[in-house]
């Protein structure tokens, strides 16, 4: 199997906005190709989740949640 056609069929889906289920496929087959522990782990976290010792920045959404109640204003940083 060409690698390459393969990555670029992947994005074309992405792009085109293909059902998930089928990316989710053929990204598994593309780690199961490359061989590549690394990216395997990767990917499974992204759709299993991650454990929080291993949670990457880029999903890390810092908020502040604020609200009013009978005893006054609560703030939780």
């Amino acid at each position: 199997m060409d690698i390459k056609k393969h990555i670029q069929s992947i994005i074309e889906e992405i792009t085109e906005n293909k059902d998930i289920a089928n990316i989710f496929l053929k990204v598994q087959v593309l780690a199961h190709l490359l061989k590549d522990d690394q990216f395997s782990q990767w990917f499974k976290s992204e759709q299993s989740g991650y454990k929080d010792d291993l949670l990457p920045e880029y999903r890390i959404i810092r908020v502040s949640v604020h609200g009013s109640g009978i005893a006054g204003i609560i703030r939780y940083p």
